[in-house]
């Protein structure tokens, strides 16, 4: 045996079931991202519930008056200049800016809400004769004219609203209250970094022949439907002899020119009253039902 055999230090034998062994210490890291993890998630949640409760809160708060009884806290009154006569209908615009009341001769007072103040508008033309019926569908905007001449009319009133920019105020707008002024016919109100301007339109189409001629219609009910392309106009009239007609009128529109061309198809409906005795017909929404009420 050589020297080098005798003089080489002996090897220790690593177990065999022993592969790698390393440091099990965390590292500081570690532990303060764990921290800042535990510590976020612990407030979020925290503030997720507080918001759920403040939500819980602040409905029970607005509900709070559906408990309690309503009361008027103040009232206005004033007369309207001009007008004449009982209205066939009154309407006021979604924002409480404009009133309008309608006269059986086809003329419209308008005025503002707040104050009063009569307002410029334009009027229906009905060629000097007086509705002696009127009806109006359920929005209150399209409405019916019935004639002693056996006729009848379609219209249209409306109040219209548009967004426009400061610059595009009169300079000559009078000041009707802390939000409103006007410019005699249009109402400007002031909305946060612009103003709203109001106006009521008026629109009348042709007459059309329901009864014969000189026999006046008394009642009358009014429904509209069908699309933009083909608007469907459906009526009920009763006239002075006692029939009663289902009338609808189909418009269709030319894509092109814009002018439409309407057909109209009648069909009487057996009455047993007399038409003096009739104080309401009624016709439902799609316009496939009559209800008389005498």
């Amino acid at each position: 045996m050589s020297d080098q055999a005798i003089n080489a230090p002996a090897r220790t034998k690593r177990p065999a079931s022993v592969v790698y062994q390393r440091d099990k210490k965390t590292k500081s890291s570690v532990l303060w991202a764990d921290t800042v993890a535990r510590y976020t998630i612990s407030i979020g949640g925290t503030l997720v519930i507080l918001a759920v409760f403040t939500i819980m809160a602040f409905l029970i708060y607005v509900s709070l008056p559906l408990l309690y009884g309503g009361q008027v806290t103040g009232t206005k009154k004033y007369a309207l200049a001009g007008a004449t006569g009982a209205f066939l209908q009154t309407l006021m615009d979604e924002h409480q800016t404009i009133a309008a009341g309608l006269q059986a001769d086809g003329r419209l007072t308008a005025f503002h809400v707040g104050t009063g103040t009569p307002l410029e508008t334009p009027s229906f033309d009905l060629a000097g004769l007086s509705a002696t019926a009127f009806a109006a569908t359920l929005r209150g905007d399209d409405i019916l004219f019935g004639f002693a001449d056996g006729t009848i009319r379609t219209a249209r009133l409306s109040f219209t609203a548009t967004v426009t920019p400061a610059s595009l105020v009169p300079a000559n707008a009078r000041k009707l209250d802390a939000r409103d002024a006007t410019s005699g016919n249009q109402i400007y109100s002031r909305i946060p970094g612009q103003f709203r301007r109001t106006s009521v339109d008026v629109t009348l189409d042709a007459p059309v022949a329901i009864a014969a001629p000189g026999i006046a219609i008394l009642k009358a009910d009014y429904r509209l439907g069908g699309t933009a392309e083909r608007p469907l106009k459906t009526f009920v009239t009763l006239d002075a002899t006692g029939k009663m007609r289902l009338s609808q009128a189909f418009t269709e529109l030319n894509m092109m020119t814009g002018e439409g061309v309407t057909q109209i198809s009648n069909a009487e409906i057996p009455l047993q009253a007399k038409p003096e005795d009739v104080t309401k017909i009624l016709l439902n929404t799609p316009g496939d039902r009559v209800l008389v009420a005498t």
